[in-house]
């Protein structure tokens, strides 16, 4: 009798995306700065990122009820310049994808703001939403727990603190301390989940007896 594998859902599958035909799992998903769209998916060298839009063909404004499993800092070397960018990683019905920008930039500010407000409120490991808008000048993000809810996810102190350094421009230095705040909250997440998993392994092998 052969077994069969169920494949995970595509990023774009899950985005309710038209064209599936070039979508795979663990995709990137640039935040436009100043586009007419907000989200892009990234397909490669060869072709150019693809804006992702709600099936009556209005650009995409918000990623629903995800699971935020890592934040991280990552540099990118290009021909040009390097950059160093806020690469935070989704999971939502088996798919995996990871919302990436410039550190410095306000939507990174943004995101980082709202993650320190789940944290603050213990609310890491609990489905969230995020939303995007254009502000005066930049792409803006508001992290909810509820979709519909026009409450956001904030830290007052992350807040100020980001104020301060956008005003002495050293803001890359004090988002790279926040973010790796984040990072040790999401590998302490990650070890409580093995630790239970482990505890529940111990308890099934204990019914099993003598072999």
């Amino acid at each position: 009798m052969s077994t069969s594998t169920l494949a995970k859902p595509s990023v774009v599958d899950v985005l309710s995306e038209a064209d599936t035909s070039k979508a795979t799992t663990g995709q990137l998903i640039g935040i436009a700065l100043d586009s007419s769209g907000f989200l892009f998916l990234y397909q490669g060298e060869d072709s150019s990122p693809k804006c992702l839009l709600n099936p009556d063909g209005s650009p995409k404004t918000r990623l629903e009820n995800f699971l935020v499993k890592d934040v991280d800092v990552v540099t990118v070397k290009g021909a040009e310049r390097t950059q160093v960018k806020l690469n935070v990683t989704l999971e939502k019905q088996g798919a995996v994808c990871t919302l990436t920008t410039g550190i410095q930039y306000m939507p990174a500010q943004c995101l980082v703001t709202g993650l320190m407000g789940a944290q603050e409120q213990n609310l890491l490991d609990t489905p969230l939403t995020f939303e995007f808008w254009k502000g005066r000048s930049a792409t803006m993000c508001n992290v909810k727990t509820n979709p519909f809810d026009r409450n956001r996810l904030t830290s007052d102190d992350t807040y100020e603190r980001l104020a301060a350094a956008r005003a002495g421009k050293f803001v890359e230095e004090e988002m790279q301390l926040m973010i790796g705040l984040l990072n040790e909250e999401f590998h302490e997440l990650k070890q409580d989940v093995v630790k239970v998993d482990s505890i529940v392994s111990d308890q099934d092998n204990s019914d099993l007896g003598e072999m």
